[in-house]
């Protein structure tokens, strides 16, 4: 298909963590696309099963910007050199980690040098 899904979960910030928030979100092996999501037992109503959704690709809180670059982004460039239109969006809640994906963690000049290992999609 000419569409492909990727997610990536950020790590809990130091406020979720505070608060004493556990992740809810498991990713499966590297390249299955598989991530779980579990309700914690003192939130549930009823017994409810870890759900397990796939995708096309999956990256865990500890996935580097290379990956992501690698699997997503390189694959587009590709194809857009080869005459195709193509699109990559970020797409989630504020401060879910769109903008660290696409720009990088740093904004400053460091961002934009594409052997960075802070650097996001769009500056490599």
């Amino acid at each position: 298909t000419n569409v492909k899904v990727a997610v990536r979960c950020r790590p809990l910030s130091n406020k979720e963590k505070g608060l004493g928030c556990k992740p809810i979100i498991s990713v499966g092996e590297p390249g299955s696309g598989v991530m779980t999501l579990s309700v914690p037992e003192n939130k549930r109503e009823h017994s409810i099963a870890p759900a397990p959704y796939t995708f096309d690709f999956t990256y865990g809180e500890g996935s580097s910007q290379e990956t992501v670059y690698r699997d997503v982004g390189a694959p587009l460039v590709e194809r857009a050199f080869a005459g195709n239109n193509c699109t990559l969006f970020a797409y989630g809640q504020t401060g879910s980690g769109k903008t660290h994906s696409m720009m990088g963690a740093d904004t400053g000049a460091a961002a934009f040098a594409d052997d960075s290992e802070v650097a996001g999609v769009i500056p490599r």
